[in-house]
């Protein structure tokens, strides 16, 4: 298995060109294709681009008692479908779906990924003394060269009437799902868990592509080497546009002085939770607004956009939350649905908070003035299992990755120019030596 990859920096048009040449294929060689976005609205814009393939583009929806899964496998069973979008969240679900896999094979669809998705994630579906116990019981083995857990017991045997933790771990280590790394220490053994998706989400396609940037020894690439998938260079997609660094620096405004008080502060999501104070908060939900207020946000709050840990975000009055002065971080709209009624709903362009995580999607394009407060690292059950097996990887590729993506959300990716504070001096120092090499 191989997967093959157009790996661009952003702005390059790598997601417009592979469009473009999967419709073609589509349309001329009668190939089916899935195109696999993180978000419905990049689906809904993306399939209308090219007028000779839109008539042809269908999408899977949930009406009434069906679900989205349901509407796509009827949509797989029409003999016309040759190209269908959906969301890397169906992707994932759908993935796990018999009949859903069945038709994907015997059809020969082909997969384009917009964006790689997260693979490998903590597993918390069993107490760690329970999962010893079930191994010293040798109700479970673990003979695969990174660990995979297999259930031994017959389903019908109950698993000594826990069906909170053992029976849970019954179930998902039967989808061939759930990972582990023993450890011996002195004081005992230490138990690391993950869940990596089933390979299918991939063996399922007779070809795959995946647009994205910076893959070597990210955690998508961690992933295809668990599982043994070979990448290679996409050399039939030719990107349309000649976006360069050099192009970006030129829109980038770096602001430099802040409080001197952030060389002191780690700004993890650790040092959020477990190590900050509220007079921290205070200098952060300062920092933000000064910031915003100085580069013309000051009643033009959508204009600005940070991040930090999204469950660091609350009320003014809370000591330890953030959510600057004038700058709120959820705003509702008025949109109209599609019988033509009235709703209040989260803009996510009048909010000035933006995911660290965000990325293909251009809802943040408004945003001039960028503040990036977090510190980021992968999941440390994630890092220390990959750590276990010797499996190579970056968390400086993760913080980079995701903060270059972060970035392209605001108006730089439409060639306007942006004013840009990075807080941490480690996510600073990673950006800096980026854009300058």
């Amino acid at each position: 298995m191989q997967i093959e990859v157009v790996d661009e920096i952003m702005g390059t048009g790598k997601s417009h060109s592979t469009l473009r040449y999967i419709e073609n294929l589509a349309l001329a060689e009668g190939q089916r294709w899935i195109f696999c976005t993180e978000y419905l609205d990049e689906i809904e814009k993306r399939t209308k681009e090219n007028p000779l393939a839109a008539p042809v583009w269908r999408s899977p929806n949930d009406t009434g008692d069906a679900t989205k899964t349901d509407h796509l496998i009827e949509l797989l069973k029409e003999p016309d479908t040759k190209l269908v979008g959906i969301t890397h969240a169906l992707l994932l679900s759908a993935s796990g779906n018999k009949l859903v896999n069945h038709l994907l094979k015997t059809k020969g669809y082909r997969l384009f990924l917009d964006e790689t998705i997260d693979l490998i994630s903590p597993y918390n579906g069993v107490k760690f003394g329970d999962f010893l116990k079930c191994l010293d019981r040798k109700e479970i083995s673990i003979n695969d060269p990174y660990g995979k857990v297999q259930w031994l017991v017959d389903d019908s045997v109950v698993t000594h009437g826990n069906l909170t933790s053992t029976d849970k771990l019954k179930t998902d280590s039967n989808k061939g799902i759930v990972y582990s790394a023993i450890q011996s220490g002195s004081v005992g053994d230490s138990v690391i868990l993950v869940e990596i998706t089933d390979e299918i989400v991939f063996t399922q396609f007779e070809r795959v592509i995946v647009a994205t940037y910076n893959i070597h020894n990210s955690l998508f690439d961690a992933y295809l080497k668990v599982k043994g998938i070979n990448r290679i260079v996409c050399k039939d997609v030719v990107c349309s546009r000649n976006t360069t660094k050099a192009s970006i620096k030129a829109n980038i405004d770096m602001i430099s002085k802040y409080d001197r008080q952030f060389k002191s502060m780690s700004l993890s999501g650790n040092w959020y939770k477990a190590e900050s104070s509220a007079d921290d908060y205070k200098i952060i939900n300062r920092t933000i607004k000064a910031i915003g207020d100085k580069n013309g946000c000051k009643g033009n709050a959508h204009l600005l956009g940070f991040t930090v840990p999204a469950d660091r975000l609350g009320k003014q009055r809370d000591k330890k939350r953030v959510q600057p002065t004038g700058y709120p971080h959820t705003v509702c709209g008025v949109v109209v649905d599609a019988k033509g009624i009235e709703q209040e709903q989260h803009s996510k362009a009048l909010s000035t908070y933006i995911p660290c995580n965000a990325r293909a999607s251009n809802e943040y394009a408004g945003k001039t003035v960028m503040v990036h407060a977090f510190n980021r690292y992968a999941m440390v059950p994630v890092t220390r299992f990959l750590d276990h097996y010797g499996v190579e990887y970056s968390n400086e590729v993760f913080a980079l990755n995701e903060l270059v993506q972060w970035v392209w959300r605001s108006a730089i990716r439409n060639g306007q120019p942006i004013k840009l504070a990075i807080l941490s001096s480690r996510m600073r120092d990673l950006f800096t030596r980026w854009l300058n090499s």
